[in-house]
């Protein structure tokens, strides 16, 4: 996020700063489109201690199936910038 902030330059009025993703959209002017053809999981972590795996440290889990695309920096209805699009999508605490 510091290398953002590097790249742009700093407010010159006194609103709040911009966020680092909206800052990504104005600085970088590109879009991807992935699409898979398996299943996508993303676990989470829930402490930064990596090596507690349970309880609090357990964390997320997102599992996205069936068609699944990875949309950044595409024009949408709902003008955001990462996009998750698939069949099903399941969200799960592990144990």
């Amino acid at each position: 996020m510091r290398i953002v902030d590097i790249l742009s330059s700093s407010p010159r009025d006194p609103s709040p700063p911009v966020g680092f993703w909206d800052k990504l959209r104005l600085v970088l002017h590109w879009s991807i489109r992935a699409s898979f053809r398996g299943d996508i999981r993303l676990h989470m972590k829930g402490l930064c201690d990596p090596y507690e795996i349970i309880g609090a440290g357990a964390g997320f889990l997102f599992l996205w199936q069936g068609n699944t695309k990875l949309l950044i920096g595409r024009k949408n209805e709902e003008g955001e910038l990462v996009q998750v699009i698939s069949d099903s999508m399941l969200i799960a605490i592990p144990k």
